[in-house]
């Protein structure tokens, strides 16, 4: 969809469909691939140790079952972790990133996970695939924030409020007050020297603390990564342009069809009452001057077999580059490919392209804990 700003109310403001879906090939592809790569697992990260004491096993022990009751907890809409990260996996083959932020939420004494939009996240391209700062821009209700933030107030009570992308006729109406909550995160340079984390509302400093932790407080799902860079590329930047060319195909197909199939009826001028031709919405009456013959016509079919065997060897070209099965997502049966075993087989090398995918999906659990 075109959206005509980053916000929930972007969707019904001037969401107008693209020429790039048509067909819904990336739609398609993104459902398969979230429920080939992401949703069949269920990983869970476990505390080990080895050859340690009593007491050292007992801790790691209790470190699993903590980490464990963490994901089974309830997140916002989500029923627990697990259908958290199967619904980043979407934002990781659609767009190549999926963010999660870890927060601990101290009013409410849990730990909790966010979904985090990418273009609210900022890090210095000069870096490369491993920037030490990262900037976050992010939405919070103003009562929200004088329970967070009990000392700042002032600054909480004179923020302007949050605007989102596409400017304030995008962000209005809203039922309570939203504000701008800014953070920044240097990681440490070295042991002896600890990172820092800053909170920001208007332009006072609401809370300044030390860094400590090798990484953001933020998880990272990545479909294909960019060689020198942070972020990655997803199906729509691997196959966008090959699923316009089948859209594009499959349109002028149509309007082919639709010519094709306009039925002509020729008429002496003036024999035909010309209100009962307006009843006729697939016909069109040609009027044929008073004493001259009837034109023959010729039928001419829209499109030849060669076409639409183009598209389809367009559409499976499509399938091929971005590694998803075709005979998945369409659930029938590939052209060619006859017995079980050979199905199987198809379906197997396709999957295995994905195999560095899924690692990362289970090593993000691992982050995670």
């Amino acid at each position: 969809r075109v959206l005509g700003g980053y916000s929930a109310h972007g969707y019904m403001s001037s969401a107008t469909p693209m020429l790039l879906d048509r067909m819904g090939l990336i739609r398609s592809a993104v459902s398969s691939a979230v429920a080939s790569v992401y949703a069949p697992q269920k990983p869970k990260p476990q505390f080990q140790t080895l050859g340690a004491t009593w007491a050292t096993r007992r801790k790691a022990y209790k470190l699993d079952r903590v980490c464990e009751g963490i994901l089974n907890q309830r997140q916002g809409r989500w029923i627990n972790v697990w259908a958290v990260m199967t619904d980043l996996g979407v934002d990781a083959a659609l767009q190549g990133v999926g963010c999660l932020k870890i927060v601990a939420n101290k009013p409410k004494k849990r730990v909790e996970h966010e979904w985090v939009a990418l273009p609210d996240l900022f890090v210095d391209p000069a870096e490369g695939r491993n920037p030490q700062c990262l900037y976050q821009r992010s939405p919070i209700d103003r009562e929200q924030a004088r329970l967070r933030y009990p000392k700042a107030k002032h600054a909480i009570d004179n923020a302007p409020d949050f605007e989102w992308y596409g400017g304030a006729h995008t962000s209005r109406p809203r039922a309570n007050q939203i504000i701008e909550l800014k953070q920044a995160w240097r990681l440490p340079q070295s042991a002896d020297e600890p990172g820092v984390v800053v909170t920001v509302i208007g332009a006072e400093v609401v809370e300044k603390a030390d860094w400590t932790a090798p990484a953001f407080p933020f998880i990272f799902l990545l479909w294909e990564p960019w060689r020198d860079g942070f972020w990655a590329s997803g199906i729509a930047d691997e196959g966008g342009r090959q699923a316009e060319e089948c859209a594009d195909l499959d349109a002028r197909l149509f309007d082919r069809e639709v010519i094709g199939s306009n039925k002509k009826i020729y008429y002496e001028e003036g024999s035909l009452n010309p209100d009962d031709l307006m009843l006729n919405d697939a016909v069109v009456g040609v009027k044929v001057m008073k004493g001259s013959a009837m034109p023959q016509e010729s039928v001419v079919p829209a499109f030849s077999q060669m076409d639409l065997e183009f598209l389809r060897d367009r559409v499976r070209a499509y399938w091929d580059a971005i590694g998803i099965s075709q005979v998945s997502a369409a659930a029938r049966r590939e052209q060619g490919v006859q017995s079980g075993i050979a199905m199987m087989t198809l379906n197997d090398t396709k999957a295995g392209r994905q195999l560095v995918k899924s690692q990362r999906y289970e090593q993000a659990f691992v982050d995670l804990a």
